[in-house]
This record gives structure tokens, sequence and C-alpha cells, in this order.
């Protein structure tokens, strides 16, 4: 993508520095570059795919590497960046470290780091969410959507978690053994058997009174109980 905006449109008119500073571009450019000179050594083959990025400013939604932008984002140059970015007008103030669908498709979606927050582990952040689109990209049939029924229209950021449910509590905890089982097991077969066990027997008993029809459901979906 190289064309610029017509110099009638308002964002066109924007300095570079306000689309996209020259900080805030370099931290970006790092996230894919982690991407695609170790992604391979994370997971075959994520070096090759860069995924879809979307730069939440408070004033203004910057989005990279899209082929197909939604309706709104309009192409302009950035000189910090080196490239042509999209750009379109944005309120939205939320912090946002995620990927979901955006609008439509699976993107990483970033706030600017905290003033105080470590550059190199808001960049490691910006590569896990990546990582994430990159598996909806290549093994979506693989990655289960837990937002079902009447949360359909929800994401991770919106979904309200009973996070002070000492029983939702348990299971995150529980999960979070296996996850350090898994990866300490000298194979993954064991690891696995003892995570769908004990994740099951207490998704069973927990969910149903307290995700219902959506985060349950997965659960069991999973692992052939429902």
């Amino acid at each position: 993508m190289s064309r610029k905006l017509e110099r009638s449109s308002p964002v066109s008119r924007l300095a570079a520095s306000q689309i996209l500073s020259a900080e805030d571009a370099a931290l970006i450019r790092e996230a894919y570059h982690l991407q695609h000179t170790l992604g391979a050594s994370v997971w075959a083959e994520w070096d090759k795919t860069a995924g879809p990025l979307v730069y939440k400013t408070g004033t203004y939604e910057v989005l990279i590497g899209s082929s197909d932008p939604p309706d709104g984002f309009e192409p302009v140059w950035s000189d910090t960046y080196g490239d042509t970015v999209l750009v379109r007008p944005s309120d939205d103030v939320r912090k946002y470290r995620a990927a979901f669908p955006f609008e439509g498709t699976w993107t990483a979606v970033l706030s600017p780091p905290d003033p105080e927050e470590n550059s190199a582990r808001w960049v490691v952040l910006v590569a896990h969410e990546l990582f994430h689109v990159w598996q909806n990209q290549v093994r979506s049939e693989r990655i289960l959507n837990p937002f079902v029924g009447k949360h359909a229209d929800e994401h991770e950021l919106s979904f309200p978690f009973p996070h002070d449910n000492d029983r939702i509590s348990s299971l995150y905890r529980l999960e979070a053994e296996e996850v350090f089982r898994a990866c300490t097991a000298d194979t993954l077969r064991g690891a696995r058997a003892r995570t769908t066990v004990r994740l099951l027997a207490h998704a069973n008993v927990v969910a149903p009174a307290v995700y219902e029809d959506s985060l349950a459901f997965v659960f069991k979906r999973w692992y052939g109980m429902g």
C-alpha cells in the first residue's frame, strides 16, 4: 500500500507525529521484527505471516497489516513508520491488550504503553497478541470460541468474568497449575490427560451455574462431555 490521501481529507492534513509518534512506530515495528526473526523458534511457521494490528491512541485508530480494512479507514503515509498506515478517528479511550475479531477480522488491538510501563515488556505483549491472531489465521478450526449464546457479541475485554467468585478463582488456579505441569512435563500426553480429567471434573460442577450457556459449553464440548 503506497498511495497517499488527497489533500481534501482532514486525516491527510495531520502531521506524521500526530498519527504515530517515532517511539510508537519503533515499538510496533519491533514487535513484528520479533515475530519474523524469532517466531519460527517459538512455533513452526509463525514467522511467515504478519497479522493485522490496530493501535488505539484515544483519538485515532491506526490499522497496520490489513488487506481488507473496515469502513472509515483511510491510507496515510507515516514518516515515522516508514510506510502507509490506515487511520480513522476514534474516541475509544479504553485500554487494550488483546486479540479478537475486530469488525470481523482477527486483529491484535493495542493501546499505547503507559508512561511508566517497560517498553520491552509492551513489545513482547504485542507479539503475544499477534500470535493469537496467527493461531486463528492458520488453525481456526482448532480454536474454540468461548463467546457464544447470549455472550456472542462479547470479547475478552467486555465479557463479565466473575473474578470475585471463589469457585471461578479456584478454576483459574487449577488451570494455571495444569499449564505449569504441561510446561515442565517430560511428555505432553500425561500432562494433557491430567488437565482433561481435572478441568472437566471441576468445570462440570462449577461452570453451569456460573457461565450458563457460554464458557461452560465450550469446556464441555472441547472435552466431549456435551
